[in-house]
């Protein structure tokens, strides 16, 4: 009889302590659980297509920016200055064609897809510069003033970039576009007033003078659109 009521005693004991270890395992199990639904929840996101597709044409226009001004630099080895002309701005009337037809692409934007229409329909200037410069020879010295025009070369190739990197905190194609190509617009203005004040040949003076007037007219639109979006 004594030994039935310890084993009656002792029971109890052990089931309490039976409990008392499996707690903390349920506990473990409940953390664990809590750890992995936790960090299930706190996994990256796939990035949305916007995002990716933005990244793309930022990409687009990093390349097209990067490609003219390695073309435009070159006119540093020339010595005439109506052949540095020619050949710093041939390469941004080509880059803002390529930017236009990206706009014609991914853009959405009435009046920036209308500048762009008439930039990619106008591919005559680039064919001008080009012909001037396969068929008219380089200085044999160069120019008086060939310093000043290399300090705008090197000006235009730090704005164009710095613009190009900026335009990372666009947030639409239509912006990206915008952003480039007044930039764009703003380094051909400034070439061809360096042809106005040291070119010689009349043709190219004439033509540098339509490109102020045709590009600072884009230049206020862009500049309004801007401000307005």
């Amino acid at each position: 009889m004594k030994k039935i009521l310890l084993a009656a005693a002792i029971l109890p004991l052990m089931l309490t302590a039976c409990n008392q270890q499996k707690a903390p395992e349920q506990a473990k199990t409940t953390d664990a659980a809590a750890t992995t639904t936790t960090e299930t929840a706190a996994a990256p996101t796939t990035q949305p297509a916007a995002d990716t597709a933005q990244d793309s044409v930022l990409t687009e226009y990093m390349k097209i920016v990067a490609e003219s001004l390695d073309k435009s630099l070159t006119a540093e080895a020339s010595n005439s200055a109506d052949r540095m002309f020619a050949q710093s701005v041939q390469p941004q009337i080509d880059s803002a064609i390529a930017m236009a037809n990206l706009q014609l692409k991914n853009g959405t934007d009435p009046l920036l897809t209308g500048i762009a229409q008439k930039i990619a329909d106008n591919a005559t200037i680039s064919k001008t510069l080009g012909d001037y410069l396969a068929n008219n020879q380089d200085a044999s010295e160069a120019f008086a003033e060939k310093e000043e025009f290399n300090k705008e070369l090197i000006e235009l190739h730090e704005d164009l970039m710095g613009t190009a990197d900026n335009a990372e905190a666009a947030i639409s194609a239509d912006k990206i576009f915008a952003k480039n190509l007044l930039a764009n617009h703003e380094a051909v203005v400034d070439l061809a007033e360096q042809q106005l004040k040291y070119g010689k040949d009349d043709s190219l003076k004439q033509l540098a003078q339509s490109l102020i007037s045709n590009n600072e007219a884009v230049i206020t639109s862009l500049k309004d659109w801007l401000k307005a979006n």
